[in-house]
């Protein structure tokens, strides 16, 4: 009984009830239950109050009314059914308080409005869905407008129908969300990240295809291959974001990454010495490790 008293306090204030602290057994008053040795037993006094709490939160809380409206939705029906429980508990503990058994009322009133808690949780305050939806409304968007301001997009000689796709979808969750519409802005952001697979695809090959150009120096193919490297490496959060590897396969992501990092300061070091045939080898092995980073994030792209 003592562990629930704890959270009484913010509970009690929630509901406007005031609660008077309960007193030992020595010091309870006389025909307060005391049931076993050393175990505190509460007053009448607050044994009512916690019985009137206990009432407020399974009657005339905004939880409750939110676990009475009718739905024939899964989720409602057991909610529904945990917060009739907790009623039973209450009017059993009703029961207790008319006998004068002040114990076994304080611990089925605390048990009913567990249970409560219990059912209030099944189904969450309309206002944390909406902005549980507005946060992966910024999240889905934030993904999409990196990839297309990406170097793999912004410098690509060809125009995939899916970027224009994936552009029509951003602008119609974006219409959406202005009128708090976040959940069906959302549905149509998840299906346009499935055209983003297919635009890197085709982007990607276009790039194979463009590295075949005819360079007229070194230096400019270095920096061609510099390009082509960031344009892949601006893809790694948005692979990380979209398929959400493990904790270990994002571990192993880190090491890659950094080792790419490394590998790129050295072939600008050697680029900036004009050694570009050995810029071009290091910056190579980069971009390589890079693509192993995608795979092990599970994003597949062309070599």
């Amino acid at each position: 009984m003592m562990r629930s008293l704890k959270r009484l306090p913010c509970l009690a204030m929630l509901f406007g009830v005031t609660l008077v602290a309960p007193v030992s057994a020595d010091t309870a008053p006389v025909g307060a239950a005391t049931a076993q040795s050393g175990i505190s037993a509460p007053t009448r006094q607050y044994v009512e109050q916690k019985l009137a709490l206990a009432n407020q939160m399974l009657y005339k809380s905004a939880g409750a009314k939110r676990v009475d409206e009718i739905s024939d939705d899964g989720t409602h029906v057991a909610a529904k059914g945990i917060l009739d429980e907790a009623r039973v508990y209450l009017d059993s503990a009703k029961v207790a308080l008319e006998t004068n058994s002040l114990i076994e009322a304080d611990d089925l009133a605390g048990e009913a409005m567990r249970r409560a808690g219990v059912a209030f949780r099944l189904l969450p305050d309309a206002a944390k869905q909406a902005e549980q939806q507005r946060l992966r409304y910024s999240r889905l968007w934030d993904e999409l407008k990196t990839f297309l301001d990406s170097k793999l997009v912004t410098a690509a000689s060809t125009n995939p129908p899916e970027l224009q796709q994936i552009r029509d979808a951003m602008a119609k969750a974006k219409a959406l969300a202005d009128k708090n519409r976040y959940d069906d802005a959302n549905q149509i952001l998840v299906k346009a990240r499935d055209n983003v697979n297919t635009a890197i695809g085709k982007l990607m090959v276009t790039r194979t295809i463009s590295y075949e150009i005819k360079f007229e120096s070194p230096k400019e193919e270095y920096e061609y291959e510099l390009h082509r490297h960031q344009s892949i490496a601006d893809l790694m959060p948005l692979a990380i974001a979209d398929y959400k590897p493990s904790k270990e396969a994002l571990s192993q992501i880190e090491e890659v990454v950094k080792k790419a990092k490394s590998l790129q300061a050295t072939s600008e070091k050697e680029a900036a010495g004009g050694d570009y045939t050995a810029a071009m080898k290091t910056l190579k092995q980069a971009t390589y490790e890079i693509y192993n980073a995608m795979e092990l994030a599970g994003l597949v792209v062309p070599r």
